[in-house]
C-alpha cells in the first residue's frame, strides 16, 4: 500500500516538474525572431508565391484563425499558470482543478486543429502546381534553418 503511495506522489512531482519545465520552455520562446507578425508572414507568402487577390484573402483567413488561436492559448497558458502556482504552495495538488485547465487546452486545441485544416485545405487548393512547389521548397528551407 505503501509503495502505490510513492508511486502517485511520484506521478503528480513529476506531472508537476514537467508543467513547470513547459511553462520555463514556453517563456524562452516569448518574442523569438521567428514569431513574425501576420502581416509580415502575409506579405512574404505573397511575394513568394505571386499569390492574387482571391488568395491572398483564403490565406489571410489562416493566419486570422492562427493568431485567434495564440491569442487564446496566452491567456489559458497564464490562467494554468496562475492556477499552478497556487497549488505549488497548498499542503496538497487540487488535481481536479489542474485536469480542468488541462482538458480545456485539449479541446481549444482539437478545435483549433479542425478549423485550421479546414481553411488550410481550401488556401491550398486555390494554389497551382507552381505555387504548390515554390511552397513545398519554402517549407524545407524553413525546416533545415529551424534545424541549425
Amino acid at each position: 500500500m505503501k509503495k502505490i503511495k510513492i508511486t502517485k506522489r511520484t506521478g503528480l512531482i513529476s506531472m508537476i516538474v514537467i508543467a513547470a519545465l513547459g511553462l520555463g520552455a514556453c517563456s524562452a520562446h516569448h518574442g523569438h525572431p521567428r514569431n513574425m507578425d501576420p502581416a509580415k508572414i502575409m506579405k512574404r507568402i505573397t511575394r513568394k508565391l505571386d499569390l492574387n487577390t482571391e488568395q491572398q484573402n483564403k490565406f489571410q483567413e489562416v493566419l486570422d484563425i492562427a493568431s485567434d488561436f495564440k491569442q487564446n492559448m496566452s491567456s489559458k497558458h497564464d490562467e494554468f499558470a496562475t492556477t499552478l502556482k497556487k497549488n505549488l504552495v497548498q499542503p496538497t495538488i487540487n488535481v481536479s482543478e489542474l485536469n480542468t485547465h488541462f482538458d480545456a487546452l485539449g479541446a481549444d486545441l482539437s478545435n483549433f486543429r479542425k478549423t485550421m485544416l479546414t481553411q488550410y485545405a481550401e488556401f491550398h487548393a486555390s494554389l497551382n502546381d507552381e505555387q504548390r512547389l515554390k511552397l513545398s521548397s519554402f517549407f524545407e528551407k524553413m525546416e533545415k534553418h529551424k534545424r541549425h
